[in-house]
């Protein structure tokens, strides 16, 4: 490691002063007193930014056991893009302030149908459907869907295989790999 500093003059717009012309062998050079204290000055700015740059404390690391790097985070804590997976489509406004929260209860009424408009569920039939948000009671797009809706909100949510049913599918209803659209609206929501 090369303890050598190095440094550059500053630049300025200034133009270059002119060099004295070499004094002939044997004799000095005569060298004005505006020359000799702009020398002397220029001199001592070198001199003290290249001290400054010395005297700057060097960088170092040092191992310290509590800033290891972590462990991925296991699949269910990652941050997914729900944008991926699902679409949204909003069909009739909600109140835009009373929003769903995970571990509160939800009251709905759902159409669930395929991507070719056949229906598989409806709550028309049974009546509204409630579910506690983020708990695993329905599938991932309809857990992560209604966060997104506010309290008399109906929106029609289109939600990809890997959120909805996946590779086995719901049989008979559900085929595998299938997108799944549901119209949902909020009725109640628990605060």
């Amino acid at each position: 490691v090369s303890t050598q500093s190095t440094w550059a003059a500053p630049t300025t717009t200034e133009s270059p002063k002119p060099k004295p012309a070499a004094a002939p062998e044997g004799k000095a050079a005569h060298i004005s007193d505006a020359e000799s204290k702009s020398t002397a000055v220029e001199q001592k700015t070198k001199a003290n930014l290249r001290s400054s740059y010395d005297e700057k404390p060097k960088a170092t690391f040092t191992f310290n056991p509590s800033n290891k790097p972590k462990p991925s985070p296991s699949p269910h804590e990652m941050v997914i893009d729900a944008a991926q997976y699902i679409k949204i489509d909003e069909k009739k406004p909600g109140d835009g302030m009373t929003f769903p929260k995970k571990g509160r209860q939800v009251k709905v009424h759902y159409t669930g149908s395929l991507q070719d408009g056949t229906i598989f569920d409806t709550s028309a039939r049974r009546g509204p459907f409630t579910f506690t948000v983020g708990q695993g009671q329905v599938i991932k797009g309809w857990d992560e869907g209604v966060t997104k809706m506010s309290l008399g909100s109906r929106n029609r949510i289109t939600i990809q295989p890997d959120w909805a049913y996946g590779a086995k599918g719901a049989p008979p209803k559900i085929p595998p790999n299938a997108t799944l659209v549901f119209d949902i609206e909020i009725i109640d929501i628990e605060c």
